[in-house]
Formats: structure tokens, sequence, C-alpha cells
């Protein structure tokens, strides 16, 4: 059977997409030499990207060739060296302790108890005066493929990819649960941040991601175990504390007994660890226990903030310590705030007399304000850190039964997912943390200006589950 025009448009966009990436094969391995090609490339992907998620609804993409075109480009970044973070090296750090029984949260990097343990990557790890600042369930990934493939930096890239492409699966499985067209899930695969932050950066979220959305299809899914789902999301906010933000949404299904399972999963290993190295929640401010590391880049670090707190930031600075933590306290309390509310919705929209698939759509879309208030309230904000939002955007595409797209409640975070990149024009200043003044103000106000027209576009339709948000 010969190709629609519309099956040969998709299959143009995909070969496109694919060439847009092909020259970061060549990416040289110095950083300040690699950045302008990387984003060059990196645009013209996020273009193409853009277009392929507006012909979704025109245009035949067969899901085969969305997952070729996904496991093809990630490959291509698996090929390159790890030239945009230095977390990998850590990583590889923090496995190697652990294989050797060193506790990673007992000394920090440098310290000279750790002489004897030194490695070829030692030197390249960023902050080598704390401990790590990893929780217990990176510290298992790192352990395991310390453990396969010592300091092989490829390895670290092939698991972080590995979970990228099994969170995508879930995605994809949960589109099919709830009715919602399965091309949706292009709307992850593809997106260049995401293929970008893992399979060339190695980021540890995407282990988080992959228990946290292996703990959403628990929940969702007519085939799902609502106690599975609450120790998956605690290896997930053991891997990375964000992810307990999911719990607030699932208090009413969950019950006693996945609240008792999901504390359980979180604390005992922390229990662990911190019996020879303390928790570091208290006391010197030297960057050991297991949350040492954690306070001082919570107390003190900043980076790509939105405006509005840059205004607030640049009064005092968090360097005057009762200012900072005053006005830190504030942001917390106010990222609090959203997540009292977003658990009172969502334990309203679990009563409610909605069919089931309708709450389950309504659940998951509701996952973006606690998602997007993190980004949006954090004194810092890494290009990784926006793939927890893109996780979850796939699911605004409108399903079967419902008559009006979601999609404007995706775009203005899909705008910021390829912006952010441009906070990596950080490394041409020497001091590799000084991002030009007019990259926030891109990334910000359309993301703003999007999600203020996304609330007043919001539909007054009969089907309830989409008026969530």
């Amino acid at each position: 059977m010969g190709l629609t025009r519309s099956g040969k448009g998709g299959i143009l966009t995909g070969i496109f997409f694919v060439a847009s990436f092909l020259p970061l094969v060549f990416l040289p391995e110095t950083r300040n030499a690699a950045i302008l090609l990387l984003l060059a490339c990196f645009f013209l992907a996020g273009t193409i990207y853009i277009i392929a998620i507006i012909l979704l609804k025109t245009v035949t993409f067969s899901l085969g060739f969305i997952w070729v075109v996904a496991i093809i480009l990630r490959l291509i970044l698996l090929s390159t060296n790890p030239v945009l973070s230095d977390d990998i090296y850590r990583y590889h750090w923090d496995g190697h302790l652990l294989i050797n029984s060193v506790n990673p949260y007992a000394e920090p990097v440098n310290s000279a108890k750790l002489d004897s343990f030194s490695t070829s990557l030692r030197e390249r790890i960023n902050h080598p005066e704390m401990a790590s600042p990893y929780l217990p369930g990176a510290l298992a990934q790192f352990w395991l493929v310390e453990l396969i493939a010592p300091q092989e930096e490829k390895a670290m890239q092939f698991a972080s990819m590995t979970f990228d492409l099994l969170t995508g699966l879930i995605i994809f499985i949960l589109l099919g649960e709830l009715s919602i067209k399965k091309a949706a899930v292009l709307i992850y695969l593809w997106n260049p941040l995401v293929i970008v932050e893992f399979s060339h950066s190695a980021h540890v979220d995407s282990l988080m991601l992959f228990f946290s959305m292996l703990a959403w299809f628990f929940i969702l899914s007519s085939k799902g175990n609502r106690l599975a789902s609450s120790f998956f999301l605690g290896i997930a906010t053991l891997t990375k504390g964000i992810a307990v933000i999911f719990a607030p949404l699932w208090l009413k299904r969950w019950k006693s007994a996945g609240v008792f399972i999901y504390a359980l999963v979180v604390l005992i290993p922390i229990s662990l660890f911190a019996v020879n190295a303390g928790l570091g929640l208290l006391g010197k401010l030297d960057g050991t226990g297991v949350f040492g590391a954690l306070r001082i880049y919570s107390r003190y670090w900043q980076f790509n903030q939105n405006p509005v707190i840059s205004i607030f930031t640049s009064i005092r600075g968090f360097d005057d310590e009762s200012y900072g933590l005053i006005f830190r306290g504030v942001l917390v309390s106010l990222f609090m705030i959203v997540i009292i509310w977003s658990a009172f919705k969502a334990w309203k929209m679990d009563s409610s007399n909605l069919e089931l698939t309708n709450r389950n759509r309504s659940l998951i879309r509701l996952s973006l304000i606690p998602a997007g208030a993190f980004v949006i309230l954090s004194p810092t904000v890494h290009p990784w850190y926006v793939t927890l939002v893109v996780a979850f955007l796939p699911f605004f595409y409108a399903s079967k039964d419902e008559a009006y797209s979601l999609l404007f409640w995706a775009y203005p975070w899909i705008w910021f997912s390829l912006t952010v990149s441009l906070t990596y024009l950080a490394y041409l200043d020497p001091s590799g943390s000084n991002i030009p003044g007019w990259v926030v103000w891109v990334e910000y106000l359309p993301l703003f200006g999007g999600l203020i027209w996304a609330w007043r576009k919001k539909p007054e339709l009969p089907n309830q589950s989409i008026n969530v948000i």
C-alpha cells in the first residue's frame, strides 16, 4: 500500500529532524567551541519539533517511525562527549566510592582521606569541597553503572538514555489508557531538550522521571496497583526529592497504607546512609551529610531564576544570610500553597461523579501545576530541571471524546523547554555562571504571557475533565 501525502509529510518531517542533529556527531570536545554549534543545531531541531507538533492533528505520523526517529536522535547524542555538564564525573566518583564501601556523604571530594581512592575523573568534579549532593536512589544508579563499566562516561550516558526511552514507553502506554492519540508521545520523545540532557549530558533526572512515570502508570492504569505507585514514587523521590510533589495529588487514592509505604521507602535508605555521615541539616555548612550539599545549594545558589525573583535578589542578594533566608522562605511558602491547592483540586476531582478515565486525565494534567510552579519559583533553574514539565505535556493533546484541544497549555512550556538551552551561553563567560541579560526575558516573558493567555482561553465545555487547570 502506498503512502498517503500526509504519511509522506510525517516521514519528511522526521528526516529533517534527524538531519538537524547530525552535525553534532562532530561536536568539539572543548566546551566553549561546542556551545554555538550545539545551540544552532538545537534551535533548528526545535523549529522542526514545533512544526511536527502542529502537524500532528492533520499529518499521519507512524508510531513506529516516531520511535525510530527518537532512538536515532538519542544514538547521535550518545556518540558525543558530555561537554555541557560536569555532573557525570561526580556520578562516577560516587559510584566508585560505594563500590569501595565508602559513604559518599561522609567526606567532600577533595578530602585527603579519599586520596587512596583517587581516579582519573576526580579532578574534573565540580564543587569538590562538598560531599555528594545526590540522594540514595541516584547513588544506586551510579553504583550499578560503575560496577559494570568503571569510569566509562558512555556507560552513564547509555543508562540515562535507556531510562529516558523507558519513560517515553510509559507515556505511550498511558496515552492509550487515557484515550489520547498515541502519536502525541512525539511531544516527549522528540523534544530536543530531553534528548540533549539525557543522551548527551546523562543527567540522573531521567531515572527520577522513569520511576515517577512508573508510579503514574500504577495509579492510573486499569491494571495498576496503587500501593505499587507509592513504592515507585518513593524510589523517584529517593532519586531526586522534587518527585514528592506528586504524592499530595494521590492521597485519596493511596489512603493510609500508601502513605506508609511511601514514607518507609524514602526514610529507610536515608537513615542507613546517615548512620556514619549524619543528615547534614544542622551545624556547620561543610557539605557533608545526606543533605549537607543540598543545604548549601538551597541557601546560596541561584541561576536562571525568573525576572521577578531576580529583581528581589538584586536588592540585597542571597549572600545576605538573613535576607536570603527570608526571601527563600517566601518562595517555599508560595510553592507550598500551590501544592496544597493542587492536592485540594485532586481530592475534590476524585470525589466527583466523573467517569474514571476523565478523572485520570484530569489528575495527570493537574500535575503540570506543581511541576511548573517548581520551575517558576526556583532560584536555580538549570535546563534539565525543565524535563520534569515536558514529560506531562503529551497528556494535553485532546482525547477521543474531547472536542477542544488543550495544547494551548503545552505551547508556553514547549517554548521554555527550547529557550532554556540559551543559558548554556554562560559557558562563553570565563566564570561559566553569567547568563547574558536578555536570555531570561526570551525565556520567561513568552512563558508567562502564554500561560496567562491559556488561562483566559480555558474552555467551558460539558466535559469537566478539561477544566481542572
